[in-house]
């Protein structure tokens, strides 16, 4: 496929909708976990969403490069970006859900929806256009050219 092929808006659509699916899939593992370890296990439901949000992460890694992306970027290489997309995502998750609850005064399961809504946008377009893209250089070995 070519560069603009892969960036026209039909293809997007198409992988969003495909994002939306696995993102659905993870989503109700991290809710099941929130729920579970916040009405069962007594954890407080910042930490309890942070650990469904990690267990997701891991889930989605794979479905979303074969299922979403369809891509062929290093294994590797492209689980490094990933896990660092999801950790900026780890962060707004906690940063949306804490405001919902301690600024604006919303349940956890509402600041939770929130948050999910949030992060879903910044997870599609970082990962789309860095960790699964293939038009992207792979890591220089060194950023100094070489002396005759």
């Amino acid at each position: 496929m070519t560069h603009s092929a892969r960036h026209s808006p039909a293809v997007v659509l198409f992988q969003f909708g495909r994002f939306l699916i696995v993102g659905g899939l993870g989503t109700a593992l991290q809710y099941a976990i929130l729920f579970t370890l916040t009405v069962y296990g007594g954890v407080q439901p910042l930490l309890a969403s942070s650990i469904g949000f990690v267990t997701s992460a891991a889930a989605n890694y794979t479905a979303n490069r074969r299922f979403t992306f369809r891509s062929d970027v290093d294994y590797l290489a492209g689980l490094q970006r990933f896990a660092l997309i999801a950790t900026g995502g780890l962060g707004l998750n906690a940063i949306v859900m804490a405001a919902g609850m301690d600024l604006v005064g919303m349940n956890y399961i509402a600041s939770q929806i929130v948050a999910s809504a949030v992060v879903l946008l910044w997870n599609f377009q970082a990962n789309r256009m860095w960790t699964f893209s293939t038009s992207l250089p792979e890591s220089p070995k060194s950023t100094r050219q070489n002396s005759p």
